[in-house]
């Protein structure tokens, strides 16, 4: 692909990561997706075959920035020892998260249309994303640090659930719960917070002699 082209692909993924996070799939049209590109839906289909395949190549491209953000491949935040202080680098990796959120606005739009269409495709393998958070996880169990009985899977999920939540709301739950605060400092004491809840929460405890 030449320098030309690939610069046509990135600009219509532009448009279209913007224009599908406004009104979702089905209130983007081809038509809308082409004028906002400045091209012609006849070079969309040639880069992306259907809207469907310029969908997923716009999911695709936030998960790449995700995967590029290391949010999930690098469970230990600077100064942090998972085994150690684990709701330290638990509260390092929720803010990360939360980091990447803020600097991808798109992301939460787009799932949050993808729930309301009924929308529940992956937007990545899981072994592609997902595998180096949970090896990391299972070496706590292994040795000991980690709860055996928990559900790596469902406690990833848990913890990415309360960063998107304190993201999309953290306005409205700010004012309610701390008014007068100030949200980045408050931001971090939440993550603390329910990082530490969390870690003990998941933590191994000592059988009993």
């Amino acid at each position: 692909m030449s320098a030309s082209e690939t610069s046509g692909r990135e600009s219509i993924l532009d448009c279209a990561c913007t224009l599908f996070a406004q009104g979702g799939f089905a209130g983007t049209s081809m038509r809308s997706l082409a004028k906002a590109a400045r091209t012609s839906q006849a070079l969309i289909h040639h880069h992306f075959g259907t809207k469907a395949g310029l969908y997923r190549a716009v999911r695709e491209r936030l998960m790449g920035r995700l995967a590029e953000a290391e949010v999930l491949s690098a469970p230990v935040g600077p100064g942090a020892d998972p085994v150690a202080d684990p709701a330290l680098s638990l509260a390092s990796a929720m803010q990360r998260y939360a980091d990447f959120l803020h600097g991808n606005p798109e992301f939460l739009r787009l799932s949050t249309w993808a729930r309301l269409e009924g929308d529940d495709e992956p937007w990545a393998a899981h072994d592609d994303l997902l595998a180096p958070m949970a090896n990391a996880l299972h070496e706590l169990q292994r040795i000991g640090r980690l709860r055996a009985d928990l559900d790596v899977s469902l406690h990833m999920a848990c913890v990415g659930g309360i960063v998107e939540h304190w993201v999309s709301h953290r306005g409205l739950l700010a004012s309610t719960f701390a008014p007068g605060e100030d949200l980045e400092s408050l931001t971090t004491r939440y993550f603390a917070q329910t990082a530490s809840v969390i870690a003990h929460g998941a933590s191994a405890r000592p059988e009993p002699s």
